[in-house]
């Protein structure tokens, strides 16, 4: 894993704050990505390859540059963030796109990894394969588009369709 960069100047509580910070983010950016590399090929953690698979070009997705303040909700919920008023795009991060998965020391690359803070405590990482999500394309080839990531309310978005009241599945 990369260090955190010493600065120049003198040590100080501060210095080894950030430092602290930013291997812990480290940590869960790694642990993030071989989440998401597991559950996209449904092998669980017997996989016997786990120990094998490595990442190359890994970068902390930095927090975004506001938390906004959660708006009250008709009802006290534990998931701060869940509120449908509170605007998603700010509380996402900028993806971070160039992540190289490794297997057995080379590149696996049909393999598309991307990771995202989420306000300041929170990292997803999300991983595709097939279907033009690879890192493999040719010049010529256009692959997939991924969406930006944003609030799901189950009671609002998806409540309908699984409960048969909305008719888009017919």
């Amino acid at each position: 894993m990369k260090a955190y960069p010493r600065s120049s100047g003198g040590g100080g509580t501060a210095n080894l704050q950030e430092s602290i910070t930013h291997r812990i983010r480290l940590f869960y950016t790694y642990w993030a990505l071989k989440e998401a590399y597991i559950k996209m090929t449904g092998e669980a953690l017997l996989a016997p390859w786990l120990r094998d698979l490595e990442f190359a070009n890994v970068v902390v997705p930095a927090p975004p540059l506001s938390r906004p303040s959660p708006s009250p909700s008709p009802s006290p919920s534990p998931y701060p963030y869940a509120s449908a008023s509170a605007s998603a795009s700010s509380l996402w991060g900028v993806p971070e796109t160039g992540v190289r998965a490794m297997l057995y020391g080379r590149e696996v690359p049909e393999v598309r990894l991307e990771v995202v803070a989420f306000g300041n405590d929170y990292i997803f990482a999300t991983a595709g394969r097939g279907g033009g999500f690879g890192n493999s394309m040719g010049p010529h080839e256009e692959g997939a588009r991924w969406d930006e990531f944003r609030l799901v309310d189950i009671e609002r978005d998806v409540e309908p369709c699984a409960s048969g009241k909305c008719g888009c599945l017919h």
